[in-house]
């Protein structure tokens, strides 16, 4: 616009360009689980608001999660390891572990380790059932890319217009602009020649008012 009011400002979102290498956009995940033996699953046998369920694959313990009884994370923590390994004894002794098919499917956690899953790519690849948990992490990427461009596609295309009805005012400004400075050569050289002829006819009548008293003497 011809303003700077923010009817007439195009603005955009810094985060529009922010990195979009691969590691940036899939995130750093860590690989958890090694994907060999047994899944052994069991709770820790406590009320339903306090119970927390358990995995054991070799000598590893992992959490299960309430929603998707397929996603295992990891337990680093000593004190709840040792929580974890009690618990399993326990439900060992009551014969409440349940021994599910071996699996090779890894579970893919959100980490500030420094281990990037571009780093990862041959674990993540191992087998189609490790690809397949990776693929929404892969779509998520393509739709984050896809929205960045849409929106500046998007302003591009406003900014194309913008430019447009700009030089349709650039020129009619230049246009006015001339017609109220510029001279129209052809008018003034009608009145150039107008003014002339009637600059000889005025001369020529006067010559002829100068010679009216010499002839009227002459007659005397």
């Amino acid at each position: 616009g011809i303003t700077s009011g923010s009817d007439s400002v195009i603005n955009l979102e810094g985060s529009l360009f922010a990195a979009t290498d691969a590691k940036s956009l899939l995130g750093d995940y860590e690989i958890t689980g090694n994907g060999k033996g047994n899944v052994q699953k069991f709770d820790n046998g406590k009320a339903d608001n306090t119970k927390v369920s358990y995995a054991r694959i070799g000598n590893d313990f992992y959490t299960v999660d309430k929603d998707d009884p397929t996603k295992l994370t990891a337990i680093t923590a000593d004190a709840d390891i040792a929580t974890a390994k009690a618990a399993y004894k326990t439900a060992k002794e009551g014969k409440k572990v349940t021994d599910a098919v071996t699996t090779d499917k890894f579970h893919f956690e959100k980490t500030a380790k420094d281990k990037s899953a571009v780093g990862n790519l041959d674990e993540i690849f191992r087998n189609d059932v490790t690809a397949q948990a990776f693929l929404n992490n892969i779509d998520s990427a393509l739709a984050n890319i896809t929205g960045r461009k849409t929106e500046i596609g998007a302003t591009q295309q406003r900014v194309a217009a913008a430019m447009e009805v700009a030089n349709v005012m650039s020129t009619n400004f230049t246009s006015a602009n001339s017609l109220i400075k510029d001279a129209d050569i052809a008018e003034e050289s009608s009145n150039y020649i107008k003014n002339q002829i009637l600059q000889q006819t005025a001369s020529s009548l006067l010559a002829t008012a100068n010679q009216n008293p010499q002839i009227a003497l002459q007659l005397i």
